[in-house]
C-alpha cells in the first residue's frame, strides 16, 4: 500500500486505475502449456536428462534432431525445401 493508513480497498483501486492506465496487468502471467507441465512433472518424478552445460543441452538437441542435419546440409525435403 502506498500511503500509511490505506486500507486494502484503496491498494485494490490504485492497482485496477494502474490496470486500466497501463492497459496490462501489474505482474507477469505466466501458464505453463501441457508439454512444459508434463515435463516439469517428469523431473518431480526423478526423470528426465540434465545437462551440465547449455553446450551440451543444445549438442544433445541437434543430435536428437534429424532435420537440423539436412538443414545443415541443405537436403531438406518437404513443402519448403528440396526437389
Amino acid at each position: 500500500m502506498s500511503e500509511p493508513g490505506d486500507s486494502v480497498s484503496d491498494a485494490i483501486r490504485q492497482q485496477l486505475l494502474r490496470v486500466a492506465d497501463e492497459k496490462r496487468l501489474p505482474f507477469a502471467v505466466q501458464v505453463p502449456n501441457p508439454s512444459t507441465l508434463e515435463a516439469m512433472k517428469e523431473l518431480d518424478d526423478g526423470k528426465g536428462q540434465r545437462f551440465g552445460s547449455v553446450e551440451e543441452l543444445f549438442r544433445d538437441l541437434k543430435e536428437a534432431d534429424p532435420a537440423s542435419e539436412r538443414r545443415r546440409s541443405g537436403t531438406q525435403h518437404g513443402p519448403h525445401g528440396g526437389r
